[in-house]
């Protein structure tokens, strides 16, 4: 499911937010400076209230998710997997955000159904199409946490 071309799509747009951070950066300075130099309390006040609200939207709302994507992507290449064969349950439209990333709770049965024991929750990755499965298909799970990496019909 993942590949070094996500990677690759998602340093992209990291380096595209930190030009624009960057170009904004500058720009702020440029204001800035003359409003110091003049001593205009009230333009140096705006120029900077506007830059900094600027800057911490745009890093938090643009900036941290893709670090965090880049993270997971990251770990999920390097740490520990593993593989289990279950019943698949059900695949939720919603979207939640675990560990940073955006993603769609995929549960999946261990155990017997009449007991209704062994649920397990899992994440499914929302910049992945969603998986065309049909409830009480037999697959086989890769995950990586709670995330799936990979995923076949057993």
């Amino acid at each position: 499911m993942y590949s070094s071309e996500d990677t690759t799509v998602n340093n992209a747009r990291i380096k595209k937010i930190v030009t624009v951070l960057a170009v904004a950066l500058v720009l702020g300075i440029a204001a800035l400076v003359p409003t110091l130099i003049f001593r205009v309390q009230w333009a140096t006040d705006v120029v900077s209230c506007v830059f900094g609200a600027f800057i911490i939207f745009f890093w938090s709302m643009k900036l941290t998710p893709l670090i965090r994507y880049r993270r997971f992507l990251r770990e999920i290449g390097n740490g520990m997997s593993r593989v289990m064969v279950a019943e698949f349950v059900g695949f939720s439209p919603d979207i939640s955000t675990h560990d940073g990333v955006d993603a769609h709770v995929f549960e999946m049965s261990e155990g017997p159904k009449e007991k209704g024991e062994d649920l397990r929750t899992f994440y499914w990755d929302d910049s992945k199409p969603a998986p065309e499965i049909q409830p009480g298909e037999m697959l086989r799970i890769t995950s990586h946490g709670a995330f799936i990496i990979d995923w076949e019909r057993a």
